[in-house]
C-alpha cells in the first residue's frame, strides 16, 4: 500500500481491497466470513500503518490481536480471545439479533412519529419485517408483541451496556437527521437499506453438527 504522501492512491487501494474483502466474506460460507473478516482487517492494519508511523505498533495492537485470533480460529487452534464467556444462564441472542432489535424499535419509534398508535405501529413493523423474510432468534414469526417488547427493551436499557438501546439510540436521532419531518419516508428507506445492512442470511439459526 502507498505512502501517506500519495493519499489518492492510497484511498483507491483501501477501496479495492475492501471490496475484495467482501466477496470473500460472501463466499466464505464454511468459515462464516472469516477470510473476508481478515481481509478487511488486514487492509486497516496497513492502513492505519501508513497513517501511524511510528504509533502504529502501539495504536494497532488490538486489530493485530483480533488477526492473530482469527487466524489460528482458521487453522483449527483455539485463542483466548475468541473463547465465548461462560454465561450464568440462558446465553443472550447473537449480535446480529439484538441489532435487528434495536431497528424494529427504531421503525416502530418512525411509524409512531408518523401517527400511528403503539399497537397499530408494532404491527406495521411485525407485518413489513415479514415480508422481507426476518425471523426472530429462534426462527419463528416477528410478532407485534416481540416488536413492543424490543422497543421498551431500546427505551429502558443503558446504551453503553445493551447493543439494542445503543442501535435504537443512534440509528433513530442518524434518521430523524437525514429525514426531518418525516416520518414515513425515513421509514420506507430504513425498510429498503435493511438487507444489505442486516442480511437476512447472518440472521438464520446456526447449523449443529
Amino acid at each position: 500500500m502507498e505512502e501517506l504522501n500519495d493519499l489518492p492512491s492510497l484511498i483507491e487501494n483501501v477501496i479495492r481491497d475492501l471490496e475484495i474483502a467482501r466477496e470473500r466474506f460472501k463466499a466464505d460460507e464454511a468459515g462464516h466470513g472469516r477470510l473476508g473478516v481478515l481481509t478487511a482487517l488486514d487492509v486497516f492494519n496497513r492502513l492505519g500503518t501508513a497513517l501511524l508511523a511510528n504509533q502504529a505498533a502501539e495504536l494497532l495492537a488490538p486489530i493485530r490481536s483480533l488477526q492473530h485470533a482469527l487466524i489460528d480460529a482458521e487453522q483449527g487452534k483455539a485463542h483466548p480471545l475468541l473463547i465465548p464467556k461462560k454465561p450464568s444462564a440462558r446465553p443472550p441472542d447473537r449480535t446480529e439479533h439484538r441489532g435487528l432489535a434495536g431497528i424494529a424499535a427504531v421503525l416502530m419509534e418512525l411509524q409512531m412519529d408518523a401517527g400511528k398508535s403503539v399497537l397499530e405501529a408494532a404491527r406495521q413493523v411485525a407485518r413489513r419485517l415479514d415480508r422481507l423474510g426476518y425471523r426472530t432468534p429462534q426462527g419463528k414469526t416477528i410478532s407485534p408483541n416481540r416488536v413492543t417488547k424490543w422497543r421498551n427493551r431500546a427505551m429502558t436499557e443503558l446504551a453503553t451496556e445493551d447493543i439494542v438501546a445503543e442501535r435504537y439510540i443512534r440509528m433513530l436521532a442518524e434518521i430523524r437527521n437525514k429525514y426531518p419531518g418525516n416520518p414515513t419516508e425515513a421509514f420506507e428507506q430504513t425498510l429498503k437499506s435493511l438487507p444489505e445492512v442486516l442480511p437476512i442470511e447472518s440472521l438464520r439459526p446456526e447449523k449443529s453438527d
